[in-house]
């Protein structure tokens, strides 16, 4: 087990095994957001 401080994710965990890689990081959740608000879902209908 290596413990590496990353101040970059901002929080949460990032755990890597092999190719597999949990992540768990406030950064990630910050990116996912702001990728779903580029997304316009809302259709106007007026």
């Amino acid at each position: 087990l290596t413990e590496i401080i990353d101040e970059n994710i901002i929080g949460g965990t990032i755990i890597k095994m092999g190719d597999k890689q949990l992540d768990t990081s406030i950064s990630r959740t910050i990116k996912e957001l702001k990728q779903s608000f580029n997304k316009n879902l809302y259709i106007k209908d007026f």
